[in-house]
């Protein structure tokens, strides 16, 4: 008398690898991450200071305002990967995007700042601005913090609220904050090291600081005055929930 085995049946071990696809397919996809991101540039990018770069989302071409030292409204999309920005151009009478410029987003970041600046070896085959990505997430910088960038050619150093800081050209460090017991402004000292390795002092005064406040304080060269140089202040807030955040390819400045 035979026996029947399932496991030579080629029938049965078919209907075996439907039943798992069907299971398979029922199941649903993972959602892809969300990022948030917010842009400034750093340098005059265009005479009146106001570029405006294309990004794609979910095959919608969106525009984004990079605003010369100032943030950009926050812009969420989902996905991962470089995040490539465009310019509409012109090819044989269509228009079509070209790539100027590329993030890298850190896997597992939500909120990132975006610096941009200009490409000094554009040319042929090279994107026109190049992007330094920041990880702007609140676990990284709180509310009720301080955040130097240091993009002059010297190193910078001195103290706020009495914490020291030290941030070498192309660094950035960040300096929790204490609520000021006077006026909302915290003591804020900043000197330069020179050639020979001396900190010479630059200026005393006080930065703006109350509960849940951010501060980016973004340190360049001033060409008119070489040994001085220029601060420019960007401050948001930590959202009350940043649970609530716009939906992708959507900004909140509508």
């Amino acid at each position: 008398m035979k026996t029947f085995n399932p496991g030579l049946s080629p029938l049965f071990s078919v209907l075996l690898a439907l039943c798992a696809f069907v299971a398979q397919a029922a199941e649903p996809a993972a959602p892809k991450p969300l990022v948030m991101f917010t842009a400034f540039a750093w340098d005059a990018l265009t005479p009146d200071g106001n570029l405006v770069l294309n990004v794609k989302v979910k095959n919608k071409i969106n525009p984004v305002q990079i605003a010369w030292r100032d943030r950009s409204v926050p812009f969420v999309y989902e996905g991962t990967g470089p995040l490539v920005f465009t310019q509409t151009g012109e090819r044989d009478g269509k228009p079509v995007e070209v790539p100027v410029a590329s993030a890298d987003i850190p896997a597992g970041v939500s909120r990132v700042l975006l610096v941009f600046g200009r490409n000094p070896a554009h040319g042929p085959g090279e994107l026109r601005y190049l992007v330094k990505v920041l990880d702007d997430s609140y676990t990284v910088f709180p509310g009720q913090s301080v955040r130097f960038l240091n993009y002059s050619q010297t190193e910078l150093g001195g103290s706020l609220g009495g914490q020291a800081f030290s941030v070498a050209p192309g660094a950035g460090q960040i300096v929790p904050a204490t609520l000021p017991e006077k006026n909302r402004l915290l003591p804020f000292q900043l000197a330069r090291r020179d050639a020979a390795g001396a900190w010479k002092k630059l200026r005393s005064t006080g930065l703006p600081m109350t509960e849940g406040l951010r501060v980016l304080v973004f340190m360049v060269d001033d060409r008119q005055h070489p040994d001085q140089p220029e601060l420019v202040l960007l401050r948001d807030r930590v959202d009350p929930d940043p649970s609530l955040v716009p939906k992708p390819g959507m900004d909140q400045g509508k």
